[in-house]
């Protein structure tokens, strides 16, 4: 049976060192408290339920948390582990205080989080609302807090007996016995220890009694593969990376950049995998990192948990489909990025209700016992293809629901379509798909001074006041193509492009760029 995984920031309790850089009492919360909401609309600040800003130090908590997984179907935490130069450790109380509190029934598995820590919540890159009240550079301006180093064998041996008891825990997440570990960002290993060390701890591990270390990559690149089991495609960080700062996608509001929350789920979902790697997939519930970064920070817009219970659904079945074990949740309580499960007084549970409802949908779904990189065999061929055909039917109505919402938005402003093509100085259009939104389009230009509506195309339709073509009918001369279609526009411009030499544009980037201008 696949398992969710949720990722977990163990930042939520005072240490030293936190006091000593950002002032006395800071936790994780203190930037959630104090965010701001930066422009209209703004979910700022996140407020958890019951106002249940805890303390992970406390038993409770951490028992609160173990049952409320339970209850809602997440199979085991990823705490982030931090282990920096000379064995120096932070944050990790939680998961200590887990090793010896043997009644709670959390499963968790480890993020060797391998990265310097620097200032990067603020003044030096950018500043928020609150880091200017501790912010202060170290002596060389860097900003350093804690460096990352791996050292030599003596370091490595020390690494691997710290994790030792926590890998013989029962509770401990393992793929055929093996203890997974994941490496945040493999690369920075340097590549003359990268190998001679995760060998090292395999042996060891055997020398235990495992049959070895389970080694997943968290943000890989190319290269690290090789010495790893299988890797994780990080949402939203892999989406992000490829994207230039100043990149299309990106939209403003105030200061703050932001980016669909249907586009990223559908990159991701749409991703193909080949050859022989292990690929486990994550999904994100939500992503506003504001409350850390300030008007510096990114937030995705249209989330709902309403299209997270429906891309989450998709998301599962895609692995299963790849023989996948796990799929993973970012996050189960990173509220300074609001990727959070827990309940907050927003949506109160719905976003755990909803993996729980996708959960139960897939309980008696079995996992081959080969091949597992390779797509699922053992699952009745009828029922996927009917999960697929009704995943498919949400979809399209969602993708109208958003294309008819934004629309009512422009005429709610007083704006028509018209503006469009006469900013573009398009004065003939064809419309592709005289279904529903096709009509709708033709209502609203059928009065223009300006656009004439000069024919339809569709596979099958027919419409008395104006003439309908077939894709692969010869087409008359005109300006533009307007697709109506949803989804497969590429696939629709791609065929066209064959029979006419004109822009083919989809109606829900005209209706897109009219309100970006509102």
């Amino acid at each position: 049976m696949i398992k969710t995984i949720a990722i977990y920031l163990p930042q939520f309790h005072r240490t030293p060192e936190n006091d000593e850089w950002w002032g006395a009492g800071f936790t994780e919360w203190t930037a959630v408290k104090n965010a701001k909401p930066l422009f209209e609309g703004h979910n700022q600040p996140r407020v958890p339920l019951d106002n249940r800003y805890y303390n992970l130090l406390e038993k409770s908590v951490m028992q609160w948390q173990a049952e409320l997984a339970r209850k809602y179907k997440i199979g085991g935490f990823c705490f982030y582990h931090y282990w920096f130069e000379h064995g120096r450790k932070i944050l990790e109380k939680p998961a200590e205080n887990l090793l010896s509190w043997k009644d709670i029934d959390m499963p968790f598995c480890f993020s060797w989080a391998n990265e310097s820590w620097i200032r990067t919540w603020g003044n030096i890159h950018g500043g928020n609302a609150w880091a200017p009240l501790y912010e202060q550079k170290d002596d060389e301006g860097k900003g350093i807090l804690l460096k990352q180093a791996y050292g030599s064998q003596k370091e490595w041996t020390e690494h691997f007996d710290y994790l030792l008891p926590f890998f013989k825990d029962e509770r401990y997440i393992k793929i055929d016995g093996k203890p997974i570990f994941i490496i945040y960002r493999p690369s920075l290993i340097p590549s003359y220890c990268r190998s001679d060390m995760l060998e090292l701890w395999e042996k060891k591990a055997v020398e235990e009694g495992f049959p070895g270390i389970y080694y997943i990559g968290q943000n890989c690149v190319e290269g690290d593969f090789p010495i790893l089991d299988a890797k994780i495609d990080q949402e939203p960080k892999s989406y992000f990376s490829k994207m230039s700062y100043d990149g299309e996608q990106w939209e403003k509001k105030g200061n703050v950049r932001m980016l669909s929350y249907d586009k990223l789920w559908k990159d991701f979902l749409e991703r193909q995998y080949g050859g022989d790697e292990k690929v486990f997939l994550g999904g994100v519930v939500d992503y506003d990192c504001t409350p850390r970064r300030g008007e510096k920070g990114t937030a995705l817009t249209g989330v709902t948990s309403e299209k997270f219970h429906t891309y989450f659904d998709r998301l599962v079945q895609k692995s299963i489909r790849m023989g996948n074990e796990f799929v993973f949740l970012n996050a189960w309580n990173e509220w300074g990025e609001g990727m959070y499960l827990e309940p907050d007084t927003s949506n109160g549970y719905a976003y755990l209700e909803a993996v729980r409802d996708v959960m139960d949908k897939y309980e008696n779904v079995t996992l081959p016992k080969e091949e597992t990189h390779m797509p699922i065999k053992n699952v009745d061929a009828v029922y996927m293809e009917e999960l697929e055909k009704k995943d498919k039917k949400i979809a399209k109505f969602l993708g109208y629901f958003s294309l008819m919402s934004s629309w009512m938005t422009l005429k709610e402003q007083g704006k028509n379509l018209e503006e469009f093509f006469v900013n573009q100085k398009i004065s003939r259009i064809a419309i592709y798909g005289v279904g529903v939104l096709g009509k709708h389009l033709l209502a609203e230009l059928k009065n223009s001074k300006f656009v004439k509506v000069e024919y339809g195309i569709d596979r099958g339709a027919e419409l008395a006041e104006l003439a309908v073509y077939k894709p692969q009918d010869k087409l008359p001369k005109t300006q533009m193509i307007v697709v109506t279609a949803v989804f497969d526009f590429e696939y629709i411009k791609n065929s066209l492009k064959e029979q006419v030499d004109v822009p083919i544009i989809s109606l829900e980037e005209i209706v897109d760029q009219l309100v970006s201008e509102v």
